[in-house]
């Protein structure tokens, strides 16, 4: 229970931290408390974790007392968040993980970076284009699922990274994003899905239906709310065209593969089964209903 609280405290200070001093205590409570819980799932991933996480405080601190080097302090926040091209050990760190654990380091485990990175002002055309394609591109050589799901990540911190300029639009795309792919972690969870073959198995009808919704919003398919703040981001910020376009096209590859993904369920057998529980309404909701309710 302590790491537990420990992790929920680490969230607060970096939320409220002003300073980097305060925005750095939260980073390394963050990676304290998170490293028992992999120790739990394996030893060799949470040394991995440590490692880069260690790498990336080591940078992060040299460009923060260093003006002069004030490029590492945003290097050293990259790596922590794994953005393209550091993100490589987000791979070997995932592929084996239990669903639970790989969404926390998926979803909220970014915040403590991410806030890093609005603090210094960060914008960089190269990494954002970098992590759109090889996010959107990596899933089509996969057949983990969580690698899937990491790749997915991996392309919507390209999204995240445009809206660091606004507040409002980060922590807004930051929430929903979170939202889905929780949902979508729990689902994969209750069904026992890990490979994309395992797809075909007889599983209830809610759950084949609620997975494919959270899939198709997690790529961005209209009118799901995965698609919403996409178009909110690409309305509201002022990007380049040529940004406007890659975020477009790596967008319509993630879909393209998900589309062949959410195919393979929903034409295998299933249960005829109406009842709706759990995640399955959640997923409904929040990717149905919520949208109607932006519209």
């Amino acid at each position: 229970m302590m790491k537990w609280l420990c992790l929920f405290l680490s969230y607060v200070i970096m939320l409220s931290s002003e300073s980097w001093l305060g925005l750095w205590l939260g980073l390394e409570l963050n990676s304290l408390s998170f490293i028992p819980i992999l120790i739990n799932h394996s030893k060799e991933v949470s040394l991995k974790y440590f490692l880069v996480q260690s790498f990336g405080s080591v940078l992060f601190l040299l460009g923060v007392f260093n003006p002069g080097l004030y490029i590492f302090s945003s290097l050293g926040l990259l790596l922590k968040a794994g953005v393209a091209p550091m993100h490589f050990w987000v791979l070997s760190v995932t592929k084996s993980m239990n669903w639970p654990t790989l969404m926390i380091l998926l979803t909220t485990q970014k915040l403590g970076p991410l806030l890093g990175l609005v603090m210094s002002e960060f914008f960089s055309l190269t990494v954002i284009i970098l992590s759109a394609l090889l996010g959107s591109l990596g899933g089509f050589i996969q057949s983990n699922m969580r690698l899937i799901i990491s790749f997915s990540s991996i392309a919507h911190l390209s999204w995240l990274l445009i809206n660091l300029s606004s507040t409002v639009l980060f922590f807004s795309y930051f929430s929903i994003y979170c939202l889905i792919s929780i949902t979508l972690g729990m689902l994969f969870n209750k069904m026992k899905v890990f490979n994309i073959s395992q797809m075909n198995f007889s599983q209830d009808l809610p759950l084949k239906i609620s997975m494919s919704l959270s899939l198709l919003s997690l790529g961005g398919l209209p009118p799901l709310l995965g698609f919403f703040i996409k178009w909110m981001t690409i309305e509201l910020s002022l990007l380049p065209l040529i940004l406007c376009v890659v975020l477009i096209f790596s967008t319509c590859l993630s879909l393209f593969f998900y589309l062949k993904i959410v195919m393979m369920p929903l034409l295998s057998p299933f249960n005829y089964s109406i009842k709706w529980e759990g995640w399955a309404m959640f997923s409904l909701l929040l990717n149905c209903v919520l949208p109607l309710m932006i519209i």
